[in-house]
């Protein structure tokens, strides 16, 4: 019962630090994207994107 508490809590976090930087970042790529898209606020595509990782406190 505890290896398989183990393992769980293992791929949670591996899937924590890893997987959800990489959905973040493609979620925020998308959403530059429509904002650039449909804004009438103009701003950069980079001030999109930080806001958006910030939002989710990513690192870029």
């Amino acid at each position: 019962m505890l290896i398989v508490i183990g393992i769980l809590l293992v791929v949670g976090l591996l899937g924590w630090f890893v997987l959800r930087p990489w959905l973040v970042k493609k979620f925020c790529e998308n959403a530059t994207r429509d904002m650039l898209e449909n804004s009438w606020v103009k701003w950069s595509e980079s001030d999109y994107y930080n806001a958006c990782l910030k939002k989710f406190w990513v690192e870029k």
